[in-house]
């Protein structure tokens, strides 16, 4: 959305059953907040294994596909193949803690593709910790 001003606010989704997401202010070479819709709370509550795959679904399947293969809907829009997370391959070039600092951090921050959102301050720390955890496998099995 343009403002009267002339300022452009951005806002993020963010979870479905919880209100993680923000309403974000863009300017030139600075990220500012304009205002947190919520802030995550410090309580970590275990996900279980659906509520992981229903966090992948909702916030990574338009890229990384529903099967977590690297076809998903969006996938033809970016310059570099998006990851095939049930290869063999995948699986032995990555550690966990290289898939949570993906996830966190996303593309920009982890010299990955810019278009990789960061996923630090709409997920808990446990949500990104399960969606890991899917990523090495619950999802294709």
């Amino acid at each position: 959305t343009q403002l009267d001003n002339g300022d452009i606010l951005v806002t993020t989704l963010g979870r479905s059953k919880a209100a993680t997401g923000e309403v974000l202010k863009l300017s030139k070479g600075a990220s500012q907040q304009t205002g947190n819709l919520a802030l995550n709370s410090g309580n970590q509550v275990a996900i279980s294994v659906d509520e992981a795959r229903q966090i992948f679904s909702e916030n990574c399947s338009r890229c990384h596909g529903a099967d977590g293969r690297g076809q998903g809907p969006d996938s033809a829009l970016f310059e570099v193949p998006i990851p095939d997370f049930s290869t063999i391959e995948f699986q032995q070039s990555r550690t966990d803690s290289r898939i949570t600092e993906v996830i966190t951090k996303g593309g920009s921050g982890t010299g990955l593709n810019p278009a990789m959102p960061p996923w630090e301050k709409i997920l808990t720390a446990e949500e990104i910790k399960s969606l890991t955890n899917v990523i090495r496998g619950p999802l294709w099995e």
